[in-house]
C-alpha cells in the first residue's frame, strides 16, 4: 500500500493522474486517479487494522501532506462532477478524515522544513473542503455508524 500512495512515488502517480483532468477536465483521469486513491484507502484500512509494520511508512512527513492535498481535490472534484461514488465515498472520506486527525497533531508536523510545506498545504487543502462538505460527510459517516 505505502507503494501505490505512500511514498512519494505514490503521490507522484496520483498527481500524474489527477493534473492532467485540472488542465483538460478530461474526466477520464478523474476516474483513473479516484480508482487508485479508493485502492488505496482501502488497503491503508486494512494495514492499520492488522497492525502492519509498513503502516508507520505511510505517515512520512512529505508524502501525508501530498496525499491529504489530493484526497481533497479527489473528493472536492467528484462532487462537482456530481460522480455518485456510493459507499466509496465513505472510504475517500474516512481516509481523508484520518489525514486531518494525524495532521491536527503539532507532534507529526516537520516545522522549518519543505515538508512541513507540503502538510500544511494538505491542511489548507482539507480546510477548503470543510465549509461545505465535511458536515454532510460527518453526519452521514455518523448515521452510517448508528445503523451498523
Amino acid at each position: 500500500a505505502a507503494g501505490v500512495f505512500g511514498f512519494t512515488p505514490g503521490v507522484c502517480l496520483i498527481a500524474f493522474l489527477s493534473t492532467p483532468f485540472s488542465s483538460t477536465r478530461d474526466s477520464k483521469y478523474l476516474t483513473a486517479a479516484t480508482a487508485v486513491a479508493i485502492e488505496w484507502c482501502a488497503q491503508v484500512s486494512d494495514y492499520d487494522a492488522a497492525g502492519l509494520p509498513d503502516f508507520a511508512s505511510i505517515w512520512y512527513a512529505m508524502a501525508v501532506g501530498l496525499r491529504a492535498y489530493r484526497l481533497a481535490y479527489i473528493i472536492d472534484m467528484n462532487k462537482a462532477l456530481s460522480v455518485d461514488l456510493g459507499e466509496d465515498a465513505d472510504t475517500l472520506w474516512l481516509a481523508l478524515l484520518r489525514h486531518q486527525e494525524y495532521l491536527s497533531e503539532d507532534k507529526n508536523i516537520t516545522f522549518h522544513n519543505n515538508h512541513g510545506l507540503y502538510q500544511v498545504a494538505g491542511q489548507l487543502a482539507m480546510a477548503r473542503n470543510a465549509l461545505v462538505n465535511w458536515r454532510q460527510a460527518w453526519l452521514k459517516l455518523a448515521s452510517k455508524a448508528l445503523s451498523d
